[in-house]
């Protein structure tokens, strides 16, 4: 009788508001383990704490280092808006790789405006004379997607000097294009304006690669 008191002392009856719940919730779920394994909860959630706290604080780098090598362009704002949506992950943030995703990005655009001149090129309601222009456009941006990958061909073998000749290049390319607009609104002024920026953000980061 006395051993079956002890276990009663030392073993109450649970009450009934603690009792374990079926939940799918995963906080929920935490919540519940609290109740009834309050150690290993703390544990979890202390991993989980740090992991979140240790990817913010990467992140946090990743961003400062981009807005570093930005802040040394024409055009910051552009450049982090062009680089920061791809550099994720553990990849290390540096001169190099931020001028390779902008020379990347900066290339795709270039597809997208070669894109819009071939349209516009081919639509039966541009006029002959809109066609003649289009035509120099059409032969500009063509060579400004030769001139980005010869660029992205010369940064795997760190040549910087062929960097700036391909880049400078590209630019010329796209005013040509504009010119041959003369004393007519060019219908693809919006893509020459952001290809030429982009491509004065890329040599600026050229011109920050270590010697």
């Amino acid at each position: 009788m006395e051993v079956f008191l002890s276990i009663v002392v030392l073993q109450p009856a649970r009450p009934r508001d603690e009792r374990p719940m079926k939940c799918s919730s995963p906080l929920l779920f935490f919540r519940s383990s609290y109740f009834h394994s309050g150690q290993r909860v703390l544990y979890g959630a202390s991993g989980l704490s740090s992991s979140l706290m240790s990817t913010n604080t990467r992140n946090d780098e990743s961003s400062s280092s981009i807005k570093k090598i930005c802040d040394n362009t024409d055009y910051p704002d552009l450049c982090i808006a062009t680089v920061a949506p791809f550099i994720r992950g553990n990849v290390v943030v540096n001169v190099q790789n931020v001028l390779q995703v902008a020379m990347k990005a900066s290339g795709q655009f270039a597809k997208l405006g070669f894109g819009a001149v071939k349209r516009a090129s081919e639509s039966p309601a541009t006029p002959p004379n809109t066609k003649k222009m289009l035509k120099t456009c059409l032969d500009s941006w063509d060579t400004v997607l030769y001139n980005y990958e010869k660029a992205i061909e010369a940064l795997r073998i760190h040549d910087t000097g062929r960097m700036n000749a391909v880049l400078s290049a590209a630019i010329t390319d796209i005013s040509d294009c504009e010119d041959a607009f003369e004393g007519v609104v060019s219908p693809l002024t919006g893509y020459g304006q952001k290809m030429t920026k982009m491509t004065s953000n890329c040599l600026a980061i050229v011109s920050q690669l270590p010697t």
